[in-house]
């Protein structure tokens, strides 16, 4: 055939909006993705310093929403992970 259409390479994972998806639906790449992004936002302990209402406000803020993001697509991966 005549086809000009560019040709699709064979990936195995890709990124879609801050989900990593890899060709086997393991998520053990997306685990070790969020893992990192909290990790990042751990390097200072903060709970000596401030007291507790402010330390949630931040959870709520820095870590829940990492946590919650897209956890029905994912969030069943502890069964094979």
């Amino acid at each position: 055939l005549n086809c000009n259409c560019p040709i699709i390479k064979e990936s195995t994972e890709t990124k879609y909006l801050g989900i990593v998806i890899d060709n086997r639906v393991k998520w053990d790449k997306q685990i070790n993705y969020v893992c990192n992004r909290l990790r990042k936002t751990l390097f200072v302990q903060l709970r000596n310093y401030w007291p507790v209402n402010y330390l949630r406000s931040l959870y709520i803020t820095l870590f829940q929403c990492v946590l919650q993001y897209a956890i029905l697509v994912w969030g069943r991966a502890y069964k094979y992970t």
